[in-house]
C-alpha cells in the first residue's frame, strides 16, 4: 500500500508529519523576525528562482526591487524589469507584496561593462605580445 489506504488517500501519520515540518519552518521564521535577523529563503523561493532561470537572465535587468511579502514578512532584493516580475521570479503573488525600494542599476552596469571591455582589451594585448615573445608561450 506504501502510505495509502484502499481509496488512494494518504494515511493520517504522513499528514501529521507534514504538518509538523511546516510548524518547524514557521517557528524558525518567527524567531528570525523577533531577532530582526534576515529570514533565509525557503526551498520554495529557491525552486522558483531556478525554474525562472533567474541567475542566467540577471544581467538583462537594470533595476533592482526590494519587496516584502506581507504574509511571511520576508524581504528580498530581486533584479527585474518591474515589481510584478520581481514578485513572480521569487514565486510570490504580486498582491501579497509591497515594494519597499527601487534601485536603478544602469550607471553601475555601464561602469561594469566599461571595466569588462578594458579587461578584454588588456587580455588581447597580452595574447598579442605572447606571439612576439617565445618566453611567454
Amino acid at each position: 500500500m506504501f502510505g495509502k489506504n484502499i481509496f488512494g488517500k494518504k494515511e493520517i501519520k504522513e499528514v501529521k508529519e507534514n504538518k509538523e515540518v511546516e510548524k518547524v519552518d514557521n517557528e524558525k521564521i518567527q524567531k528570525a523576525q523577533e531577532e530582526n535577523a534576515p529570514i533565509p529563503l525557503s526551498w520554495k523561493e529557491v525552486k522558483s528562482l531556478k525554474r525562472n532561470r533567474y541567475n542566467d537572465n540577471i544581467d538583462n535587468y537594470n533595476k533592482s526591487f526590494v519587496i516584502k511579502n506581507i504574509r511571511t514578512g520576508m524581504i528580498v532584493e530581486v533584479r527585474a524589469a518591474s515589481s510584478f516580475q520581481a514578485a513572480k521570479f521569487i514565486g510570490w503573488r504580486p498582491r501579497h507584496t509591497v515594494v519597499i525600494k527601487v534601485k536603478d542599476l544602469s550607471k553601475d552596469l555601464a561602469d561594469e561593462k566599461e571595466a569588462k571591455s578594458k579587461i578584454n582589451d588588456a587580455n588581447t594585448a597580452i595574447e598579442n605580445s605572447k606571439e612576439n615573445c617565445p618566453a611567454l608561450k
